[in-house]
């Protein structure tokens, strides 16, 4: 066990969620004209590795397993060998060739060879690669993970071969895993659904470029040759993580260990995150979800409960990504025929440089079926940046949208989203939950959280170990509650002359209770953001 915790039941007006009933008393009207209920759901823990966050799990191997592997990477000693000694030239050049055989632009496959001899080879596996910050800011290992991590297709889900993840096979020797590897990303054909029907490709083609509008420490020579230095990271990165493995004294049992939580954490997530919708909120009017894939969303329509009741609205994309803010509707309270979807327009608005990616943002018009006063929505989801740093500019967006198109129109605004605010913020590089607040306030908004939400009623409780790709965010036992993600994240926003809010609450179990300072994701919770729920009553001041 990592952290002792207490449960909370929350119950009305007795949870940390603030009522922002103030200025107008609420009109007399029906249910539908009198206000929403919400909840909003960043419903993924990313990579569908089972080894990514501490969790509370009695097991002496694991134990044994992740203290080994933290001792490796922050005392590794005589064990921090040479990058070219794990990751050979003989592995390089392979991998060269096969970029060249995918089509890869052959100066750009020149300039990482290029790249590898100056910034790679001579350096050491964990100083000079996996503790790298510059190369975690940049994201060259964890984007093309994030890409081909786990990938929904229409068969189902496969894995890269890795140790962070829930891959199938099994390695007899670090030469297996390469031959597997290679074969994953550059011969297997995978089939992935899109908005424009089904997409024939091998995992290669997936890989993305970095944009510095995102990741600004990227030069511009790394985003120029991003896909192919940045699977040429994915490869080095993955070949330190065999190597590691099968040389920390824990390392007999990784294999079956990993197989093992799989199935606990992993293989059923989406199963147990749809019963948690189902079982415990599908009472409600709105669901904001954000980091959802394509084949979750058709889980939920295909669920004789909520495929029933709710209309599932995905964001256009390419489906390369994936990973996508969504709204469900209660189709008892909305006329899902009015649908119209504005986000093209909202995307149109944004200024170069702000950190929003395909899927980030959903925004849509529908009508309620009580077609009273106020019976129009603006409704949108959203995920922000790791920094939170597209926050306020995409609600910036949302609000001139409003003002400047809907102001002849009585259309209320509610925001579901994810919005990576921060209780301890560094100036420039992560965004305040205070001068979040501040800004919406100044906006005319409200949050379910109120015009000043507390800084630790936090929404997020959780810790990175050292295994995964972005090691600058790993925390040691001891490091949790200083350098792990414990922070105010998610939020639903509305207008305050429009609604108030009450009975909100949050929930890290799956049953409408939450437990303070316990880490998740648990075996039973599958996500590393807390549900929050809120109901929006309208006010007769309109």
């Amino acid at each position: 066990t990592i952290l002792s915790a207490t449960t909370i039941l929350f119950q009305p007006n007795l949870v940390r969620g603030v009522s922002t009933t103030n200025q107008c008393e609420t009109e007399t009207m029906t249910s539908v004209q009198k206000g929403i209920s919400v909840i909003n759901w960043n419903i993924a823990a990313i990579n569908n590795n089972p080894f990514e966050y501490w969790i509370t799990y009695e097991n002496d191997e694991y134990a044994k397993l992740m203290d080994d592997v933290q001792e490796f990477i922050v005392n590794p000693g005589e064990k921090d060998v040479p990058i070219e000694t794990v990751f050979t030239d003989t592995m390089l050049h392979e991998l060269l060739d096969l970029m060249k055989q995918q089509g890869w632009d052959e100066v750009d496959i020149s300039d990482t060879k290029e790249y590898w001899e100056k910034n790679f080879k001579g350096k050491t596996i964990i100083k000079g690669f996996m503790k790298d910050g510059e190369l975690g800011k940049k994201r060259l290992a964890s984007m093309p993970d994030r890409i081909t991590n786990t990938i929904n297709t229409v068969d189902g889900q496969v894995y890269r071969p890795t140790p962070i993840n829930c891959y199938q096979g099994t390695f007899q020797s670090f030469e297996d895993w390469w031959s597997q590897w290679k074969d994953f990303m550059f011969e297997k054909i995978i089939k992935v659904n899109s908005k424009k029907g089904v997409a024939t490709h091998n995992v290669a083609s997936m890989i993305l470029p970095i944009k510095r509008s995102k990741y600004p420490a990227v030069t511009e020579e790394e985003e120029r040759i991003s896909v192919p230095l940045s699977t040429l990271c994915a490869g080095i990165f993955d070949s330190i993580l065999i190597h590691m493995l099968e040389n920390v004294e824990g390392k007999q049992g990784w294999q079956s260990l990993r197989a093992e939580m799989c199935q606990a954490l992993n293989m059923k997530k989406n199963e147990r995150t749809v019963e948690i919708l189902r079982t415990a909120y599908s009472d409600v009017d709105v669901m904001f979800l954000q980091e959802v894939a394509n084949s979750f969303a058709k889980l939920i329509e295909n669920d004789s409960a909520l495929g029933e009741k709710f209309e599932v609205v995905v964001p256009n994309t390419s489906g390369k990504r994936d990973q996508n803010s969504i709204i469900l509707l209660n189709r008892n309270v909305f006329d899902a025929s009015s649908i119209e979807d504005v986000t093209d327009k909202i995307y149109a608005n944004f200024k170069e440089g702000i950190p929003v990616a395909e899927g980030d943002v959903l925004a849509i018009k529908v009508k309620s079926k009580d077609m009273g006063k106020g019976s129009t929505y603006l409704l949108a989801s959203f995920h922000g940046d790791t920094n939170g740093l597209a926050t306020i500019p995409v609600l910036e967006v949302l609000h001139t949208f409003i003002q400047e198109n809907l102001k002849d129109e009585t259309v209320k605004f509610v925001f579901g989203l994810d919005a990576n605010t921060y209780e301890n913020a560094k100036k420039g590089k992560t965004q305040c939950v205070k001068e979040f607040a501040e800004y919406y306030v100044s906006l005319g908004m409200n949050s379910c959280h109120g015009t000043t939400p507390d800084p630790s009623n936090y929404t997020t409780y959780n810790a990175r170990t050292f295994l995964q790709t972005q090691l600058n965010k790993a925390c040691t036992r001891e490091e949790f509650l200083t350098k792990g993600d414990v922070n105010p994240k998610d939020f639903v926003l509305f207008y305050d002359k429009e609604f108030s809010s009450s009975n909100t609450f949050k929930d890290n179990t799956g049953e409408r209770k939450y437990i303070e300072r316990m880490v998740f994701p648990t075996l039973s919770f599958p996500s590393d953001h807390a549900v929050l729920y809120t109901e929006l009553t309208a006010k007769s001041c309109l």
